[in-house]
């Protein structure tokens, strides 16, 4: 394991911008780097020639064990990054505040790149290995849920995405109600004859009233993310959006609160007004016994290089969520890659997690492939 290469290839992948749905440069850059160890790269045929995921094999070597193991990270990032400025200090990679940094989840793939290059150099025991790179994970994890799955043999899986130090190891995540309103009301003058008009705008706000909202329970949280609506201050507003969220690892947990919001909505559908609500549910909740033998594999894996691992309940979802639901027997976690505020400008990492992360998963694989 080269701990310098893996912190080289990871500041190099953060000057890589990939928003959602234009990841096809990091797609491209990332065909040509596992090629190049002679490995065979298939891209999602599904995705249009703009974007796309790639699946890479690697076959195993001198492995007791018949079984494959999926490796997978997103290549997308929340926001842009063109134009990053990255600061590095003590050993510690964040910018200069005026972009996210990209560590979700640039460090989980520069941790898989480190793996399988380390693996093959040394020719180390592994078993066979499928990694997906899916596109759009921040987008309700469009990638993986458009991936053709019939291609996946693996039935454990590891998913690089998760924030905090190396070690942690996520056993059970949330499922996502995910709700949007338009409510239209009647405009008028707001200073000749406020009387005749109906505020789209003060009616979202009483329903907002009577929302649940934020941290309902350890497994439940609520929230309205988004509120746009009206013209001007003397126009009585006409329309209001907003939308919102539940998740909870609890799946009738989720359908009581969804089922209530959903009646919320249409309790206020009264005269003068037009609500028109829809609703989706992105991704399912999953749970993984932590005794199972994938988990503590990869619990004694930790231990044996001297972290302290720990298995924890998420908050987020992933594509460990879509694989976990679409795959028949798929046990499938989400390891930590070190990465800390995601999805904010304070975003950072310290760049210790990645060599950790790597020599733990390459330590579960030869034992994995050892029979331990």
């Amino acid at each position: 394991m080269n701990e310098k290469r893996v912190e080289n290839e990871f500041l190099r992948l953060l000057q890589i911008n990939v928003p959602s749905s234009k990841e096809k440069p990091l797609a491209d850059y990332l065909s040509s780097y596992f090629r190049n160890l002679g490995l065979e790269v298939i891209e999602n045929a599904s995705i249009s020639h703009s974007k796309c995921n790639l699946m890479v094999k690697v076959p195993a070597y001198q492995s007791q064990s018949s079984e494959t193991i999926l490796l997978s990270a997103h290549l997308d990032t929340i926001e842009p990054t063109e134009g990053i400025q990255i600061q590095h200090a003590n050993g510690r990679v964040s910018t200069d505040g005026s972009t996210i940094l990209g560590a979700d989840d640039k460090s989980g793939i520069a941790i898989i790149q480190e793996v399988i290059t380390t693996l093959l150099e040394d020719k180390l025991p592994h078993p066979a290995i499928e990694i997906i790179f899916s596109i759009e994970e921040e987008i309700h994890l469009l990638g993986s849920k458009d991936f053709p799955v019939e291609l996946i043999t693996a039935r454990r899986g590891i998913v690089l995405d998760s924030d905090g130090d190396a070690g942690i190891i996520t056993h059970s995540a949330p499922s996502h109600f995910s709700f949007e309103a338009t409510i239209h009301g009647t405009p008028a003058h707001a200073g000749m004859e406020p009387e005749k008009g109906k505020s789209a705008i003060l009616l979202a706000s009483k329903i907002i009233t009577e929302l649940p909202f934020g941290r309902i329970d350890s497994e439940t949280t609520s929230n309205i993310g988004e509120i746009k609506g009206g013209k001007a201050t003397n126009i009585v507003a006409e329309k209001c959006f907003l939308n919102g969220e539940v998740r909870s690892r609890n799946e009738p947990k989720l359908q009581v609160i969804s089922s209530y919001i959903t009646s919320i909505f249409e309790k206020n559908n009264t005269e003068g007004y037009k609500i028109d609500f829809h609703s989706h549910k992105p991704y399912t909740a999953y749970h993984l016994d932590p005794n199972c033998n994938l988990i503590q594999s990869l619990y004694s894996s930790a231990q044996s290089i001297g972290l302290h691992p720990s298995i924890v309940g998420s908050g987020g979802g992933s594509d460990a969520n879509i694989y976990n639901e679409k795959i028949p027997g798929m046990q499938c976690v989400v390891l930590s890659c070190g990465m800390m505020k995601a999805h904010t400008h304070a975003e950072y990492i310290d760049l210790v997690n990645l060599p950790l992360t790597s020599r733990w998963l390459i330590q579960f694989l030869t034992n994995f492939a050892c029979g331990k």
